[in-house]
């Protein structure tokens, strides 16, 4: 955990934080699914211990404010993908927050993440001018 972060993980200080995001990838129907395409049912009760370390091992990524993305930004990002029972349950996914990836792409209220063919993400959100 880091400084700034909540246990629960969905609060967090709005001056800087960093949230640990789980990337997975969807298709708008079936189960979200990690980078090696095993399936990832997040309304489960538990993860089995395989799962959570391929999740960790391969998919996650740290956000933070406002280095990556806006505070307002991060904060839809993490109301819009909340933490899962299942990750709560798991220990070492307990504040990290599902983000699916439907044809690489998530987006909320204008907020865009998307995965390059690098595999490095973009993010882009709204002009407040």
């Amino acid at each position: 955990m880091t400084d700034g972060q909540e246990t629960n993980g969905d609060e967090y200080d709005q001056d800087y934080a960093e949230v640990w995001f789980a990337l997975l990838n969807g298709n708008g129907s079936d189960l979200p699914t990690t980078r090696s395409g095993s399936p990832v049912d997040l309304e489960a009760a538990e993860l089995s211990f395989e799962l959570v370390i391929e999740i960790v091992d391969e998919n996650v990524v740290v956000l933070s404010a406002p280095v990556d993305l806006g505070s307002e930004a991060l904060d839809v990002l993490c109301k819009q993908n909340c933490v899962p029972a299942a990750f709560k349950e798991s220990g070492w996914l307990r504040d990290h927050h599902p983000l699916v990836l439907v044809d690489g792409c998530w987006e909320h209220k204008g907020i865009r993440v998307e995965r390059r063919p690098d595999q490095s993400l973009r993010v882009t959100e709204p002009d407040t001018d």
